[in-house]
């Protein structure tokens, strides 16, 4: 990179992936599928003390910012990195029993509209369904109350 743009900092504590971008937007990247480094994890970092849902925020501010950074050349696949992401944690924290982070994955999915693709709009509408339900599971609908 010539330099590392002003904005940059602003990113923090995700400054990762912006990085990631701006060397793509410079320069071929390649993507190695080993493990290449590790992550500290203690109390005093930057990130690791975050609540769960103050992670999946500061990942959506991430999004937004980086779109609106890029002047949105990249926003189709931003828009799509952005619901595919909080889609599947959406599934992560219902597996976990955790339906109210499920809940808020999926109003951060949908934040950037509605999915297009063919299916994503039925399972975001199935998980956001189990985040409401009870134990994060549809409930059975008895005869009765179908109006059988």
């Amino acid at each position: 990179l010539p330099e590392i743009p002003p904005w940059y900092a602003a990113f923090f504590p995700i400054t990762d992936w912006p990085l990631y971008i701006l060397c793509a937007e410079h320069g071929d990247i390649g993507y190695i599928p080993a493990v290449m480094g590790a992550y500290r994890l203690h109390e005093r970092g930057l990130y690791s003390p975050l609540s769960a849902a103050e992670k999946l925020r500061a990942t959506d501010r991430f999004y937004r910012h980086m779109n609106e950074r890029t002047a949105y050349r990249h926003d189709a696949v931003a828009r799509r990195a952005h619901r595919r992401f909080f889609l599947d944690w959406a599934h992560e924290h219902l597996a976990r029993g955790e339906p109210a982070l499920a809940r808020l994955c999926v109003r951060l999915s949908l934040g950037y509209g509605m999915p297009r693709r063919p299916g994503e709009l039925a399972e975001t509408l199935r998980v956001g369904l189990a985040a409401h339900t009870p134990f994060g599971r549809p409930r059975p609908v008895r005869k009765t109350e179908a109006g059988s």
